[in-house]
């Protein structure tokens, strides 16, 4: 990354010592499981205080043959609406949605043709 105007990564390795570039297959091992730990941890207190959830898993093979399962969590942060559907076409489902989206209260503001 460095050859491809990578500037920051470029000073790092060429103003620090070559014991401490953090480059080795180890340490970037090291680093992705670290920010992996904190996103788990992260994810478990969303998901924790969610009123509804689901988990969806699947196994899948990868290239080096080895089986793997992955997980997929969904939550709800906070409640939210359910009302009848009376017009399931693609127009129907669009207006129905806009309409929630831009109800008073959002916390994004609704803007015409969303």
């Amino acid at each position: 990354m460095a050859d491809y105007n990578d500037k920051v990564l470029k000073q790092h390795l060429t103003t620090t010592g070559s014991n401490s570039t953090y480059i080795s297959p180890v340490s970037q091992n090291q680093i992705t499981t670290a920010i992996c730990a904190v996103i788990r941890r992260q994810v478990v207190t969303e998901v924790k205080a969610a009123r509804h959830f689901s988990i969806m898993a699947d196994e899948t093979t990868d290239f080096s043959h080895q089986e793997q399962l992955a997980v997929c969590e969904r939550y709800v942060q906070r409640e939210d609406v359910f009302e009848l559907a009376p017009d399931l076409t693609g127009k129907g489902v669009a207006a129905q949605l806009l309409s929630i989206l831009c109800r008073p209260g959002q916390k994004r503001p609704c803007r015409s043709g969303l």
